[in-house]
Parts: C-alpha cells; sequence; structure tokens
C-alpha cells in the first residue's frame, strides 16, 4: 500500500481554507494551522479557535496579470504547472500557491475513483515555504504555499504618505533654490503613482536603466533625501555621473524582479484602495 495512504492529510478544500487563515507572523505555539491536522475537540467549536487571536483574517485578491491559471472547465494534464499570485489587502502578506504535475501521473485527480485531491504534509522548502503531495495513486501533483512579507513596512508608507511628511518635502525642495519655479505640492496617491512609475521603468525589456536627476522637480516633490533610505533599500541606486564636466547625483531606476512582483502589486492595490487626503 502506499504510504501516502496512511498519512493523515487534508482534501483540497480544507487545506485551502486552513491556507488562508494561515498567518506566518501570528501562530500558537506547537501548532501550524495549515500544515497540522485539524485540533480534535468539540464539533462545534469556532474554527478561529484554531488560529492565533491576533492573526489576520485574510481578504485576498488575485493578481491575475501575474498568475498562470488553468483555463476554466479544464482537467489536469500530466507536466502541468499553473501558479496563483494573491496579496492580502489587509496585511499586505503575499501568498504564492503552485501547483505541478510529474510526468508519471497517469490519472491526475479529479477522477471517478478520486473526486477531490487528498494533500499530505510533504516538508518544509523555506521558513514560510510549504509543500503536499496528492495521496492519490497516478495523480503525481505536488501542492506549494509560499508566503512572503511585503517589501513596504507601515512605518514606509507613513514616509510616504503621511500629509505633514510630504509637506515637508514640499517645502524642502522649495527652500533648496528660490530662483526655481514649478514646484507643486504633491498628494499621497500621486506619490504612490510616482514609485509605481518607477517600479516599471526600472525593467524596461531594454534592460538599460532609467536615470531620474535628484534634483528633479517631480522626484523632490515626493521623495526628497526622506525617502533615500527606503528607495535603496528597495533596490534602487543613487549614482553620482560626470556630465558637461559637472557632477550630476541621478537616481538610477534598477531593481530586482523578484521584489518588482512584490511591489508592483502592493503600489496598484495600495493606489486604489487609499482613500482621499
Amino acid at each position: 500500500m502506499d504510504y501516502y495512504l496512511l498519512c493523515p492529510g487534508k482534501t483540497a478544500p480544507r487545506l485551502l481554507y486552513d491556507a488562508i487563515r494561515f498567518d506566518p507572523c501570528k501562530t500558537i505555539k506547537d501548532y501550524n494551522v495549515l500544515t497540522d491536522s485539524p485540533i480534535p475537540g468539540d464539533l462545534h467549536a469556532s474554527p478561529d479557535e484554531q488560529v492565533h487571536h491576533k492573526a489576520c483574517r485574510h481578504d485576498f485578491c488575485t493578481n491575475l496579470l501575474q498568475s498562470n491559471l488553468p483555463p476554466q472547465d479544464s482537467r489536469a494534464e500530466k507536466a502541468a504547472e499553473y501558479e496563483l499570485l494573491a496579496l492580502c489587502r489587509k496585511c499586505r502578506i503575499h501568498l504564492d500557491l503552485g501547483i505541478n504535475y510529474n510526468a508519471y501521473g497517469e490519472r491526475p485527480c479529479p477522477n471517478s475513483d478520486y473526486p477531490l485531491h487528498h494533500f499530505v504534509y510533504k516538508g518544509v522548502l523555506g521558513p514560510t515555504d510549504f509543500a503536499f503531495d496528492c495521496s492519490s495513486p497516478g495523480c503525481g501533483a505536488t501542492l506549494r504555499f509560499q508566503y512572503s512579507q511585503p517589501e513596504i513596512t507601515d512605518a514606509d508608507i507613513e514616509l510616504l504618505v503621511d500629509p505633514d511628511k510630504v509637506r515637508r518635502r514640499y517645502d524642502q525642495a522649495v527652500g533648496r533654490d528660490s530662483t526655481r519655479h514649478g514646484f507643486l505640492l504633491a498628494t499621497p496617491v500621486q506619490t504612490l503613482w510616482k514609485l509605481r512609475r518607477y517600479i516599471r521603468d526600472a525593467l524596461k525589456p531594454d534592460g538599460v536603466g532609467k536615470k531620474i536627476p535628484k534634483a528633479n522637480k517631480r522626484f523632490l516633490e515626493s521623495f526628497g533625501e526622506d525617502c533615500a533610505d527606503l528607495l535603496t533599500r528597495l533596490g534602487f541606486k543613487y549614482i553620482v555621473s560626470n556630465v558637461f564636466r559637472t557632477r550630476t547625483a541621478s537616481v538610477l531606476l534598477t531593481i530586482a524582479r523578484t521584489t518588482e512582483r512584490k511591489l508592483l502589486g502592493f503600489c496598484h492595490k495600495l493606489v486604489h484602495t487609499m482613500k482621499p487626503i
């Protein structure tokens, strides 16, 4: 008999339910709602008793542009691979859910004998990266849940959108050179849109990093010197180049693709859910 048939596991609907409830930042000691079997006890007990009382009640939205989903009403085939990327609107944690079928699976679920996947915990691929195998003979499906923290923290958001800080950057930009005109007081939403555009420009197909002068009015209005540490941590580079025998400081828009995927999703959702200030 197959080893997996003797192991406890979860059907696909139950595993997905637990994956949505799982918060890697807030877990119960010695218990993982995602990988462990349900806590035995009162059948009428609330499911919330199996998660930390401070765990986020996630509200996930799917990033359709960067997901690879199966066609509607299609059936799994050997060697097929699919991926779903989601972002929680509340805590902004990212979930990368992937499933792949090996080349030896002759009868992927669902089929006449096994109408549902039954997943058995396989092991940890990373601190917040979990893998499961389907116990059905001949299915060959491996499911992966990878959680990752947002690149931008709550403190970063406050720095970017707090009206007083945005106003201070505007005043500093105007005060740098009273002879320059055309400065505009940026709104918090405009600041987020600019960051989103910088991230997109960092990944132009030609691979050439775009430069923005540090003295650029729109850059100073929204970011100034206050956000230098934040931009550097996100992967942007501050450089000094000699142009016409003068030393010019610029921001080089280059960033890692793994970071870009998370940042673009964050900026897009934050811009569209943020209340006007």
